[in-house]
């Protein structure tokens, strides 16, 4: 149950200077760190996610097999795109200023989303924008990433696959995936 600022202002009143103790999933700090604080006399508390939640979540949307895949990192949720069931994609929108992995030249997406996805899905399409405006839609399958991708960890960020951008394409994908089921063919004892 998520409290609304009037009520926790009233559950925070008089802490900690009449002896009263923080609801559960709080805790102080001197200083503000976020806008996500709130204030109380000379104190700061701020709002801490419940830690036993799952990382990914899928919160349904006003269509119908559309979920919004939530990243419920411990300070903030981050919605990180869309997940389409009966299309079996993930689609999201990523800006070259915020999450271009400019080192590898790579697209970056959740691992966890990757390789234990909620739901199983094929496709994933990333709406790209470049930093003039231009915009670019990217396509590949979900296994080609893996197989393709880096993956890496930044300090404070959760693990991450990134595909640099010259990998990425439906063509390609496609192409993955005929050579993979060649090969399990060959091996089966079914090619001719």
């Amino acid at each position: 149950m998520e409290e609304s600022p009037e009520r926790l202002m009233t559950l925070l009143d008089g802490f900690p200077s009449k002896g009263g103790t923080l609801p559960k999933g709080f805790f102080i700090y001197k200083k503000a760190r976020s806008s996500n604080e709130l204030e109380t006399g000379r104190k700061r508390v701020k709002f801490m996610q419940n830690q036993n939640k799952k990382m990914l979540e899928l919160i349904p949307t006003n269509r119908p097999n559309e979920y919004s895949v939530r990243l419920n990192l411990p300070f903030r949720p981050l919605f990180i795109g869309r997940l389409n069931t009966s299309e079996g994609k993930f689609v999201c929108r990523k800006t070259e200023e915020k999450h271009f992995h400019r080192n590898s030249d790579s697209i970056a997406i959740n691992e966890e989303l990757l390789t234990k996805p909620p739901v199983k899905f094929f496709w994933i399409e990333v709406e790209f924008v470049k930093r003039d405006g231009r915009k670019s839609i990217y396509t590949t399958s979900r296994e080609y990433f893996l197989a393709n991708g880096t993956a890496f960890k930044y300090k404070g960020y959760e693990r991450q696959v990134g595909l640099p951008l010259t990998l990425w394409g439906k063509e390609r994908a496609l192409e993955f995936h005929r050579m993979k089921n060649a090969q399990a063919n060959l091996f089966s004892g079914e090619a001719a």
